[in-house]
Parts: C-alpha cells; structure tokens; sequence
C-alpha cells in the first residue's frame, strides 16, 4: 500500500518569492507545466526577459510551422553518431553559427506544443 501523504511530502516545493531563473516545472514525463510563485502562470511577464518561461509541454500536442519556402530535410547533411549498441544514427547537425534558414526551420518541426 502506498502511503500517499508520505509521497507527497517528499515532493513538496517552496517557493518564496519571484525569481525569473528559478520557475519550478511539474509534470509525469508526458505533461509539463511550469508555474511562478502563486503555483500558477498569473504572473508571466516577470519571466518573460530573459529567465525560464512559463508554460506547458506535452508528448500529445504537436505543432508545425508554416513552410513556404519548401525546406526538405535531404538539403541538410547528416552527422553520424554510434549508440551504445553499435549502431550508425545520422542527424541533421550545424554548429552554432553556421546554421541556414532552411536547417533552423528544419531543427524546429515539427515540435512539441
């Protein structure tokens, strides 16, 4: 039997006050939400320049951006890693500042909402 309140209080944050650096997420592993100080998003824009944004994540939500200018993925050289089996994986890679438009836009789709 699993004593509930014994569980609950080993997750049990608090928070004190506003820190744009120190939002606290909560979620399952398939559902995120990150919340401010009220344990909500009331107050958004206190984390909004430059800290950790409030929101959500979810593995059931997904979202594209619009792609007018016909980006296709075998325009962007693959880098090949090795898994821990052995195995050859390659992904879409460019450092830092040597991105194009076409891999940034590939980089972002589609992505968790």
């Amino acid at each position: 039997m699993i004593n509930r309140q014994a569980l609950v209080g080993r997750h049990h944050p608090v928070i004190q006050g506003f820190d744009k650096n120190a939002s606290l997420s909560v979620g399952n592993g398939n559902y995120a939400f990150t919340v401010d100080a009220t344990g909500l998003q009331s107050f958004p824009a206190l984390y909004a320049d430059g800290g950790v944004p409030l929101g959500h994540l979810s593995n059931w939500a997904w979202h594209t951006l619009p792609n007018p200018e016909g980006y296709r993925m075998d325009h962007c050289p693959l880098t090949y890693y090795n898994t821990f089996n052995g195995r050859s994986v390659g992904f879409p890679y460019s450092p830092r500042g040597q991105r194009s438009a076409e891999y940034n836009w590939l980089q972002a789709n589609p992505h968790r909402l």
